[in-house]
């Protein structure tokens, strides 16, 4: 695909065509008392040329990154390459059209290795997409894997949303169909709601809830805001390319409360109350109740030193184990373009009659962050009751 659009972006006008991307550079470290060390170093590119051709539009995006594993026992190093997205578009006042390696406009659920058009008014709009499906464990295109959809959209001022109906397919059989939507509503400035629901199709014509997420959030003023949420996961069934025929009707519910009140225009206090249950046909029913407690204070330029800073506590029963967390992490700007991170917690935690286990971790980030690049190190520490983890993480990048 790069190379059959690599002619083309030459034969673009440099004074009409906007470059934008990125390349960046990461290693990554970490040696556990337990598991070993890894060691990885990865490089990725990010490539965005718009407004290019006679029409001025075209666009032409690339995102893809090579990861070299070096913990090899043998000394040589494994790699592991990606491409996410490497595709032509065109797009003008009501049509939008794109080929290659993409996620379709306004409906990213789905890799394409294909094409998508979308036709678009002045608030609503129907889109498709069609092609192959990339392996979903090495993402390399093959023809074993297809995918289809038809979507539309609206936008206006205080409505949005989206739904779609996709087919996934797998050597010509069907694999998977599903409905897919969500929608977001501000009815007025202080209330928001948002919320998205997925739907499976069996082959005998079953619908079933697979998904859903729901979310209100209300904010009298600026002092004080209230969200209420709850969201439903269900595993869904793949009936062409998996061996496993019988699969658990698994289902996890989630209802949440969250509140924050600001004391002064420097400080606020927080706090969430969250309960889970599972349906686990093969669980305990003492395994599938989990409820969590959740309170802090967080503050801006403490004490006039430019530090702002995070103090929670947390007390969670989580299926038949209990946890209590304490953390804070703490910030700091030099000047525009350097801030420091520090942070760290302490865990306890209780397995059923087993002794409690205790884990201590922190850690710290140094960023610098210019017009052209940005880099960037982090380094923490996790001390438990019979193990100990370190990993260093440095990234570099430059912005095209």
């Amino acid at each position: 695909m790069l190379a059959l659009t690599l002619p083309v972006l030459t034969a673009a006008p440099s004074s009409a065509a906007e470059l934008g991307g990125m390349v960046s550079f990461e290693d990554f470290y970490s040696s556990d008392s337990g598991a070993g060390s890894r060691h990885s170093v990865s490089g990725r590119v990010k490539l965005d040329v718009t407004k290019f051709g006679p029409s001025g539009k075209l666009g032409f995006h690339f995102d893809g990154r090579q990861r070299f594993d070096l913990s090899g026992e043998s000394g040589t190093s494994s790699k592991e390459g990606r491409i996410d997205l490497a595709h032509l578009e065109y797009t003008s006042t009501s049509l939008y059209l794109s080929v290659g390696r993409l996620w379709p406009k306004d409906m990213p659920i789905e890799v394409v290795d294909g094409l998508n058009v979308v036709f678009q008014g002045s608030k609503a709009g129907v889109g498709a997409f069609a092609g192959l499906r990339p392996n979903p464990y090495s993402q390399s295109t093959t023809v074993d894997y297809t995918t289809a959809g038809l979507y539309t959209t609206y936008a206006s001022e205080k409505l949005n949303g989206a739904a779609a109906f996709v087919h996934n397919g797998f050597k010509g059989k069907t694999d998977r169909q599903y409905i897919y939507g969500y929608g977001t509503w501000t009815p007025r400035p202080s209330l928001f709601a948002f919320g998205n629901v997925t739907a499976d199709l069996s082959p005998a014509g079953k619908l079933s809830l697979t998904n859903l997420i729901a979310e209100l959030t209300w904010r009298p003023d600026d002092i004080k805001s209230f969200t209420f949420g709850y969201n439903q996961f269900r595993a869904f069934k793949f009936y062409a390319s998996t061996l496993f025929a019988d699969i658990d009707d698994s289902r996890q519910d989630a209802w949440y409360l969250g509140a924050s009140y600001r004391l002064n225009p420097q400080y606020m206090v927080y706090g969430r109350v969250e309960m889970q249950k599972r349906y686990f046909p093969s669980l305990e029913s003492e395994q599938n109740d989990m409820l969590s407690y959740r309170a802090g204070v967080s503050g801006d330029n403490l004490f006039g030193t430019g530090v702002a800073a995070n103090l929670s506590a947390s007390i969670t029963d989580s299926y038949g184990s209990e946890y209590t967390a304490y953390s804070f992490d703490m910030s700091r700007m030099f000047g525009e373009s350097i801030q420091v991170i520090l942070n760290g917690s302490y865990t306890e935690s209780v397995y059923g009659s087993e002794p409690a286990g205790e884990a201590l971790s922190y850690g710290g980030s140094v960023y610098y962050m210019a017009r052209r690049y940005n880099f960037s190190l982090t380094l923490d520490r996790e001390q438990g009751t019979d193990y100990t983890s370190d990993r260093l993480l440095t990234r570099l990048s430059f912005n095209l």
